[in-house]
């Protein structure tokens, strides 16, 4: 992705930006040094981006919510947070900012339907991303199928996704 990024940067002859690697945890830049902070699936650190943003700053937030592919963890047992579905994220994260300082400028939860054209489409997918970090093909093609059997309709394979928006500004 750097890659890619650091590519289209050269070709767009854009200088105003540096993309690279690091630990978000904790950064090498200086405190105060950023008016946005841009954080799209986390992981989220927020003392860090506290830390980073100047006075008056907005930090923008587009997360993986509690409720997101529920069905297809409950049919696997197990998943990225299994069986907290009741838990509100989106109030989770609003406390930590809140704490931080941060006013809460808006925050919503967004539930949206996925459509997956085949089996073979959901396993690849389910390959690349944390839904399920040790996903295999092989050992939960029974899972898989059983999932697909239940959720397949005339759009395609169903994925239930939840996700969180959440614009908070730092405080002066």
């Amino acid at each position: 992705m750097l890659k890619v990024a650091n590519k289209t940067k050269y070709d767009r002859k854009i200088k105003n930006v540096i993309f690279q690697k690091g630990d978000a945890r904790n950064t090498d830049y200086n405190s105060n040094s950023f008016d946005l902070i841009y954080c799209r699936r986390g992981p989220i650190f927020y003392k860090e981006f506290n830390r980073l943003l100047k006075p008056g700053g907005y930090f923008l937030e587009i997360t993986v919510a509690e409720k997101d592919c529920v069905k297809i963890k409950k049919i696997f047992g197990r998943g990225q947070g299994f069986g907290k579905w009741n838990r509100s994220t989106l109030k989770q994260h609003e406390k930590e900012l809140k704490n931080l300082g941060f006013s809460i400028i808006f925050a919503k939860e967004y539930l949206y339907n996925e459509y997956f054209k085949s089996y073979k489409d959901l396993d690849i997918f389910l390959q690349g991303v944390p839904i399920f970090p040790d996903f295999d093909s092989k050992k939960d093609k029974g899972l898989l199928k059983k999932y697909v059997s239940r959720f397949t309709t005339s759009k395609g394979i169903l994925l239930e996704r939840h996700r969180i928006v959440i614009v908070a500004k730092k405080s002066f």
